[in-house]
């Protein structure tokens, strides 16, 4: 499979995992988990995908740049992500002091009203570096890193759940915890 198709079928096990696993046939579990055999049966029923194997899917979690899928066993899940509900699997490890949230310059105006929130996701999406989360906000025009003070954030009643991979989920942000805007060039 060619790089070009790889991140195609990674997008589309994003899409299955993360928005709409229902409609492909899929149960997931409260975690958000399915086998890596339902999946590589869900995608194969799609014509374009139906030579895709369990090892390809394999092959595109474990070189995932984001990390953005877990396999455990013979489960897969999206890590981050999600518009339907998942619980998120607790973490000993302790929240950073500062986050790094990318956005774009658009959404400056109504952040600083009403905060950082999830938007169609289930929560907010951090990174613990400012290169991770670039890669976020250069999806956009105009792309912008808020830093965020994370006991700030919780002394408003904000929680923080470690995803893997540097990403920190979050419940809003208050706008007070955003202690800098930095432009992405």
């Amino acid at each position: 499979m060619n790089k070009r198709d790889e991140v195609k079928l990674s997008s589309f096990m994003a899409k299955i995992l993360r928005h709409s696993p229902e409609k492909f046939g899929l149960k997931l579990d409260d975690y958000g988990y399915c086998g890596v055999s339902e999946l590589t049966k869900a995608i194969q029923a799609q014509s374009r995908w139906e030579h895709v194997t369990e090892e390809d899917i394999r092959h595109i979690a474990a070189t995932s740049p984001k990390q953005r899928y877990l396999i455990k066993g013979n489960q897969i899940k999206a890590r981050y992500g999600h518009s339907i509900p998942v619980f998120q699997e607790t973490s000993a490890r302790q929240v950073p002091p500062y986050l790094y949230h990318g956005t774009h310059g658009d959404a400056l105006e109504a952040i600083k009203r009403a905060g950082i929130l999830s938007m169609n996701r289930q929560q907010v999406h951090l990174s613990e570096s400012p290169s991770f989360a670039t890669l976020a906000a250069k999806r956009r025009k105009n792309p912008l890193l808020l830093k965020i003070d994370t006991q700030i954030a919780i002394e408003a009643g904000a929680s923080f759940h470690f995803a893997g991979n540097e990403v920190w989920l979050s419940t809003p942000l208050p706008p007070s915890s955003i202690t800098e805007e930095i432009p992405v060039e």
